[in-house]
């Protein structure tokens, strides 16, 4: 029987555990942001990441620090899902012998930009909704949209978790499943 276990991590110093603690041939999946992915980075490497004011500020240097991270954290962790907060997520994987990121939007474009409610429940709702999508024999791809829907409705929510993030409101076929991703 084939265990499959997604590591969410909530903070900097419990990204690191998994490599602290031996327990990496159990993870299939992660999902950082990427704070936690630069501190996972360094735990592994033991090499430190200058900070500035400006690391990670757009799109594109988030992507670039990612491209340079992630095929570090594939050697351990077969899937990475980095938050990229507004703009979206990063989906890192090895496909052979290359690794494919495929880039997300966080909605949409004519949902663009979120009025955020509340931020509290946004990542716990994308996990749930891509371990369910799954769970129900979804493909990675369709499940990460799923994700990005169920965290849009709770960024949009009062609640940590919309009363609207539902399976049939989740994998229904709308717009979100037309939301495809940039593949690098």
């Amino acid at each position: 029987m084939l265990l499959v276990v997604w590591f969410e991590p909530t903070c900097v110093e419990k990204a690191v555990k998994p490599w602290l603690a031996s327990v990496l041939n159990f993870i299939s999946y992660t999902s950082p942001n990427l704070v936690e992915l630069r501190s996972m980075y360094q735990t592994i490497t033991g090499n430190a990441i200058p900070s500035s004011p400006a690391m990670g500020s757009t799109l594109h240097d988030k992507l670039e620090e990612c491209f340079r991270y992630c095929p570090v954290i594939l050697e351990s962790v077969p899937t990475i899902l980095v938050s990229l907060g507004r703009d979206g997520m990063l989906v890192s994987q090895r496909e052979g012998n290359k690794i494919v990121f495929k880039h997300y939007p966080a909605a949409p474009e004519h949902l663009l930009p979120v009025k955020v409610a509340s931020a509290s429940g946004a990542g716990d709702s994308f996990a749930g909704a891509v371990v369910a999508g799954l769970v129900h024999g979804h493909s990675l791809d369709y499940s990460v949209r799923a994700g990005l829907k169920a965290s849009y409705l709770s960024l949009l929510s009062g609640h940590t978790i919309s009363h609207l993030v539902s399976p049939t409101e989740l994998f229904s076929a709308d717009q979100w499943m037309l939301n495809k991703p940039t593949v690098f």
